[in-house]
């Protein structure tokens, strides 16, 4: 059986906002109206259009904790630009319609992207072949077959381990200034390419701690970017941010995050 995982959280938020009509009587005087019957049916055509597209039976859908995230024990300013962002009227009913219509996870302290990192990873929470339905470049970092539905010519990808692998390098390089992390100062896209590219195509197990010879093309840009303080933490810290988690990523007995390292474990006796 083929699944489709899906980002609910932009679902949420689009269709919510597009069925949205927003009236300004005077500076500060705003009257909002919003369609649910209207954003509900376009959410399902969507979700069946996707189904019909890639061949899948069944939908589930993955939501993101509101109340927590694990990122901002990690770094506080993680999406601080978004703090006073006002959503749109029936976000909150839009997820809640999704949670009575499709199979939702949604796991505290963890954003969308990171259920659907780990349900891609997992065998056996959603078994079957699974398909991953997002607009987030961030689940480029994920071994897994991706469908972007704003990118229809690029077809489905099928994401090894390797290339996902050297995703999360770039982004630890470049950063993300839409979710409040910055990477190494300086360092763009291209130069972040030529610094990863530098090394041996590598690809290497799915364990918890691999080590990838990339890291160390990291550690070099944050030491020659003269930030303050010590630049293997700064780089750490990045990385770990920029870690779309994946089924190895997460405790499921603890209820927690494993944060990611660099380095396999030390083998103790």
């Amino acid at each position: 059986m083929k699944t489709l995982l899906i980002d609910g959280d932009i679902l949420a938020y689009k269709y919510a906002l597009v069925n949205q009509e927003d009236f300004s009587w005077s500076p500060g005087d705003i009257t909002s109206v919003a369609d649910l019957g209207a954003a509900q049916f376009a959410i399902r055509q969507c979700i069946e259009n996707w189904e019909f597209e890639l061949g899948a039976e069944k939908s589930v859908i993955a939501l993101s904790d509101p109340k927590s995230n694990w990122r901002k024990s990690v770094l506080k300013t993680y999406k601080h630009n978004r703090a006073d962002k006002k959503k749109p009227l029936l976000h909150g009913e839009l997820r809640e319609y999704m949670r009575s219509t499709w199979k939702t996870f949604e796991v505290p302290t963890l954003e969308g992207d990171d259920v659907l990192g780990i349900l891609a990873t997992n065998n056996k929470m959603v078994p079957g072949e699974k398909i991953v339905v997002s607009l987030d470049k961030d689940m480029l970092t994920v071994p897994c077959k991706l469908f972007r539905p704003h990118k229809p010519e690029e077809g489905l990808l099928n994401i090894r381990s390797g290339e996902a692998n050297y995703c999360h390098m770039l982004q630890t390089l470049t950063g993300d200034p839409t979710d409040g992390y910055e990477g190494c100062p300086g360092v763009g896209k291209k130069t972040a390419e030529r610094l990863l590219d530098v090394v041996e195509d590598y690809e290497y197990g799915e364990s918890l701690g691999g080590s990838d010879p990339r890291w160390f093309a990291v550690l070099v840009a944050y030491a020659a970017s003269k930030l303050r303080g010590d630049p293997v933490e700064r780089a750490l810290q990045q990385a770990r941010v920029a870690r779309i988690c994946r089924n190895e990523d997460y405790d499921f007995k603890k209820k927690e995050v494993r944060l990611w390292y660099p380095y396999p474990p030390v083998p103790h006796g």
